[in-house]
Formats: structure tokens, C-alpha cells, sequence
């Protein structure tokens, strides 16, 4: 197994091509504190990684640019962004089998963050979490997916979150909670068969708003919406 390994760098630009064959590995592990980052990362093969559940990789800073493209079966993104003010992220993956990770906000205050997250293939798995036990202000949030058995998992704690997702597959599930002071709006473009869509929406000071258009059959569309009293 082959193994480039890339970890506790300060950086202004970064860029990665990782071109692997049957049985080759990549993985990518960065530490970055300061501000007007641009990091660009591209992986293509099978079982590459940026970061991995062991070990995150870790960025901190105002007006950063980050984009990761990984093409192919099995790869994987893990991460946190962490003390972040006009964070751009944009992630894709193309293939089968990959999974993407990414905490912003756990460990100090992200504001006016804008993620987008493309994936085209099956049975991937994608997690988001916005703040957890950090704070979050003015969350964006884009998902689009072409594809079958693919799980979404996103939790937003952000004043101000919004949330645009475009499914177009099969046997899909996705599941995705707001919360926060107020300001939280759902837009969801539906499309394809047995999709399982759970949406739960908090708001304490303004009504949220939750909008969804579907082309679906057997499909399971829950919508929860409440003050962080309870129902």
C-alpha cells in the first residue's frame, strides 16, 4: 500500500492530485490556522481519504476557499472547521461507497458559512453537523444528488439557516434538523422512488419556512416543525 502523507502545515495554497491504481491508497491529513485560505484537493482512485475517523484534518481562519474533489469507489472526507468567518466549502464526490464528515463549529464560533455538497453515484454516506457544541451564525447549506441508496445526516445549529437539497434517485434517506435563535428555511426538489425524507425544524423567535416539490412514488416525506419548547 502506498501512502502520501501531508500533516501540520501553515498555508496559504494548497493543491493535491492523487492518481492511484487497483490496491493504492492516498490520504491527506492538514492543520491550517490563518485567514484567506484557498485549499483545492483532488482525489481520484479507490479507498483515498482527506482526514479519517481517527484523525480529522483541521481548519481555522476568516475567508477561506475550500474545494475537494474525489472521483472513484470508497474514498472518504473527515474534518472540522474550526474560528471561521466567511468559510466557503465545496466537496464532490463521483462514485460509489464514499462518505463525507465534516463538523464546523465545535470548537469555537463559525459565522456566515456556505457549504456545497455534490454527489453523483450510490450508497454514499453524507454527515454535516453546524456548531454541535460551538455556535454557528448564518449557515448556507446545498446538497444535490443523483443517485440511489445514498443517506444524508445533516445537523444545523445557526441563526439564519438555509438548506437547499435536489435528490434525483432511488432509495434515498435523508435527514436533517435546524435549529437555533430564528430565520431557518428548507427548500427540497424531490424526484424518484421509495426516498425516505425527514426533516425537523426549531425556531424561537421567527417562524422557519419549509418548502418541497416532489415527483416521488413510495416515498415517506416527514416535516416536523416547532419552538425549542417542545411541539
Amino acid at each position: 500500500m502506498v501512502k502520501n502523507l501531508i500533516g501540520f502545515i501553515m498555508i496559504t495554497m494548497i493543491t493535491f492530485l492523487s492518481s492511484t491504481a487497483s490496491g493504492q491508497s492516498n490520504d491527506v491529513y492538514i492543520e491550517q490556522v490563518g485567514d484567506s485560505l484557498t485549499l483545492n484537493i483532488e482525489q481520484q482512485g479507490e479507498s483515498n481519504n482527506v482526514g479519517n475517523i481517527e484523525e480529522d484534518f483541521v481548519l481555522g481562519g476568516d475567508n477561506m476557499a475550500v474545494d475537494i474533489l474525489q472521483e472513484g469507489d470508497g474514498n472518504s472526507i473527515d474534518g472540522q472547521i474550526v474560528n471561521a468567518d466567511g468559510v466557503v466549502v465545496d466537496a464532490a464526490f463521483v462514485g460509489d461507497s464514499n462518505s463525507l464528515d465534516i463538523n464546523m463549529g465545535a470548537m469555537g464560533e463559525v459565522s456566515d458559512s456556505t457549504v456545497d455538497i455534490d454527489v453523483a453515484g450510490d450508497t454514499n454516506v453524507i454527515e454535516l453537523t453546524t456548531a454541535g457544541s460551538g455556535t454557528a451564525i448564518a449557515s448556507d447549506v446545498d446538497i444535490a444528488v443523483v443517485g440511489s441508496l445514498n443517506e444524508f445526516i445533516s445537523v444545523i445549529e445557526s441563526d439564519n439557516a438555509t438548506l437547499s437539497m435536489t435528490v434525483d434517485g432511488d432509495a434515498n434517506i435523508f435527514n436533517t434538523e435546524q435549529s437555533g435563535w430564528s430565520d431557518h428555511s428548507a427548500t427540497v426538489l424531490l424526484t424518484g422512488s421509495d426516498n425516505t425524507v425527514d426533516i425537523l425544524q426549531e425556531n424561537t423567535l421567527q417562524s422557519g419556512t419549509i418548502n418541497i416539490e416532489s415527483t416521488m412514488s413510495d416515498s415517506s416525506i416527514a416535516i416536523t416543525q416547532t419552538d425549542t419548547a417542545g411541539p
